[in-house]
């Protein structure tokens, strides 16, 4: 039986400063980048959502690029959030809190990431300012692509303008990144190196979703009603499945589950970082009835 999907969808702008043309490979770079930043959004926001960008239309006596963001998300996960959540509209914010953290830092590292007690994060520059954004939007701290993905917009802009800039709005805020901001836009973001962790290990089963029959990467599975991505370290486990054991999705293994999270400088858990590895699989494979199979999933 086909999940039902629920679908959001929300509005966003893309203006540039200046005049009403631009080259061709700069806006066809543009869209790219911000689609597949809107893409990286998303998974931040849920690794099950499915994001669909769309270009609405561009507005005339300027040059701007007018976005639709249609969101899809299961049924039942979506049940599991607030009713009143706008998936597609929390996904924007948080790539207009990409751009908006980036001109904060100035091309500099963050002093200082901590957690609020509402829920966001606090981001302390170098020079003792601070920003309070949502936890998704400050993921471009430590997500390589994110920022990737916007210094590539701030050089693009720059090129088709080195005097101007350009504007992002969503949801009828609008932010605006001038030329001066975007000269350190345009720096990597330095990553740094998270050396605190801390490690649980769970016996327990594990639902599979999507397995990989023939190499060694990560494994898609149901583990207390979420979605994980696990790397198998059984190499017994690993070469039984390559050499043909029967295995299905909906299936069952009992395993050693590794649960790793990186800690910030204050002891306190980095959202995002989670990692699992399977230690150790039990046993036989638990074989699925096909009526299990179509309630668990």
């Amino acid at each position: 039986m086909r999940e039902r999907l629920v679908k959001s969808e929300a509005y966003f702008s893309f203006h540039l400063d200046g005049g009403s043309y631009i080259d061709a490979s700069l806006l066809a770079d543009i869209i790219k980048n911000i689609a597949e930043l809107s893409k990286l959004a998303a998974k931040e926001e849920n690794s099950e959502a499915y994001l669909k960008m769309n270009v609405m239309a561009f507005q005339n006596g300027s040059f701007q690029i007018n976005f639709s963001s249609i969101c899809e998300i299961a049924a039942n996960l979506f049940n599991l959030l607030s009713p009143q959540i706008n998936l597609a509209q929390n996904i924007l914010t948080s790539v207009k809190e990409f751009f908006e953290i980036k001109k904060f830092l100035k091309g500099e590292p963050p002093k200082k990431v901590s957690s609020t007690s509402n829920g966001q994060v606090m981001i302390e520059a170098q020079d003792g300012s601070n920003i309070c954004v949502s936890k998704n939007g400050a993921a471009i701290i430590y997500n390589f692509s994110i920022d990737t993905k916007v210094v590539n917009i701030s050089k693009d802009v720059l090129e088709h303008n080195p005097e101007g800039g350009f504007s992002i709005s969503t949801n009828q805020q609008s932010s605006h990144f001038s030329s001066e901001a975007l000269n350190n836009m345009t720096k990597i973001q330095p990553i740094t190196e998270v050396i605190h962790s801390i490690k649980y290990r769970y016996e327990t089963e594990l639902l599979i979703k999507s397995p990989d029959f023939l190499g060694k990467s990560q494994w898609t599975f149901k583990w207390e009603e979420k979605t994980i991505r696990a790397t198998i370290a059984d190499e017994s486990f690993l070469e039984k499945i390559h050499q043909g054991e029967g295995i299905k999705a909906g299936d069952y293994i009992k395993v050693l589950l590794e649960v790793t999270t990186d800690l910030d400088e204050d002891q306190n858990p980095i959202y995002g970082s989670t990692k699992y590895t399977i230690v150790e699989v039990h046993g036989d494979i638990l074989h699925s009835e096909p009526e299990q199979l179509q309630l668990e999933l």
